[in-house]
This record gives C-alpha cells, sequence and structure tokens, in this order.
C-alpha cells in the first residue's frame, strides 16, 4: 500500500497534462488519502483544505485540528485559518505564485468559488 508522500508524488506528475500551478483538495477522503489527515467535515464546517503545488503542499486548517494535524500529516506545514477559508487560501495563492489552481467542483461551494475570484 502507498503512503500518502508517494500518492502526491504520483499526482504531482499529472500537473503539466492537468495544466494547473497547484491544486486545492476540499474533499475530506481525499484529503485523508493525499494527505494522512482523517478529520471528517460535517455539512458547512470543513476541516481543512490541502493544497499542492509540484514542489510544496499545506494544510490549511483552523486551531481545532492543530494537534490532530501534527499527528496524523507531520511532513506538512500547516496554514492557519481564523475564519473563513476564502481569504486565507487566497493569500497562500498569491503568496506563492500560482495562477491556474484545479479544484474539486462537486466540492467547492459557489460562495467559495467567488471568494476566490
Amino acid at each position: 500500500m502507498s503512503t500518502p508522500v508517494e500518492r502526491l508524488e504520483r499526482l504531482r506528475q499529472k500537473f503539466a497534462a492537468l495544466g494547473v500551478d497547484a491544486l486545492m483538495i476540499s474533499q475530506d477522503v481525499s484529503r485523508y488519502y493525499l494527505s494522512g489527515f482523517h478529520a471528517h467535515d460535517t455539512g458547512q464546517d470543513i476541516a481543512g483544505q490541502l493544497l499542492i503545488s509540484s514542489d510544496k503542499a499545506f494544510l490549511v486548517t483552523d486551531g481545532r485540528y492543530t494537534e490532530q494535524a501534527l499527528r496524523e500529516a507531520p511532513g506538512l506545514p500547516l496554514v492557519l485559518r481564523q475564519a473563513s477559508f476564502a481569504p486565507v487560501l487566497a493569500e497562500t495563492f498569491r503568496q506563492e505564485g500560482w495562477q491556474r489552481i484545479g479544484f474539486q467542483a462537486e466540492w467547492v461551494s459557489v460562495m467559495l468559488y467567488e471568494d476566490l475570484l
């Protein structure tokens, strides 16, 4: 069975074909598969977002999940949010210089999508 690190590397090999600088992984099962972070989303309460580029990955979450994230995804830098995800995600995209971000359309709300534009 492969590890999250191996899975990330396989995914990164597809970036050129996808035409993206980074991917935003929103679904909790996908996030777990690629990072090891096992927090479940409940309704509108999203436990985290996983941001992946060709050479970096970040786990964006809030203070409720800090200890769990450090334990379950020890190799991933944490980006902590205080309120909604959009400002933190947008700032991370800008800081990293990511222009084309792929995302799981069925797991990103219209509101989050519009806030990121």
